[in-house]
């Protein structure tokens, strides 16, 4: 019997513990989220054809993928970076370097994905290519 009455007793502790961190809220937050975009969803999927919710999703892929090489994952690296106390007095430092690759490598990318647009490369459908 104490043994189930310590097991109860840390998993109360740990659901007091992860209450304090804000856990639920974090969940909750998370849960409205995934609800208010699944309504999104079927609301667009109301008014638009199948083919321009397709052509829609096309374009966030691509848009997602560019702009991942686009940043070159500076803009994460810059947050952690500068969130660390070590490098508290650089944090300008290294902002403003990031901040110039980043601009210089999305400008890359804007032009290399036009030019891909314009040959067809995306997808075989004009609209998605525009």
């Amino acid at each position: 019997m104490s043994s189930s009455k310590a097991i109860l007793n840390e998993i109360q502790n740990f659901l007091n513990d992860i209450y304090k961190k804000g856990f639920f809220h974090l969940l909750s937050g998370n849960f409205m989220l995934i609800v208010t975009s699944f309504l999104g969803y079927l609301i667009i999927a109301y008014f638009l054809s199948p083919d321009d919710i397709g052509r829609i999703k096309t374009l966030q892929t691509y848009a997602s993928i560019l702009v991942i090489i686009g940043t070159l994952g500076l803009n994460v690296s810059t947050l952690k970076l500068c969130s660390d106390s070590k490098y508290a007095d650089k944090s300008n430092q290294l902002f403003s370097v990031a901040l110039k690759y980043v601009i210089i490598t999305s400008g890359i990318v804007y032009l290399i994905s036009i030019f891909l647009a314009q040959n067809h490369f995306f997808s075989n459908d004009i609209i998605v290519n525009n």
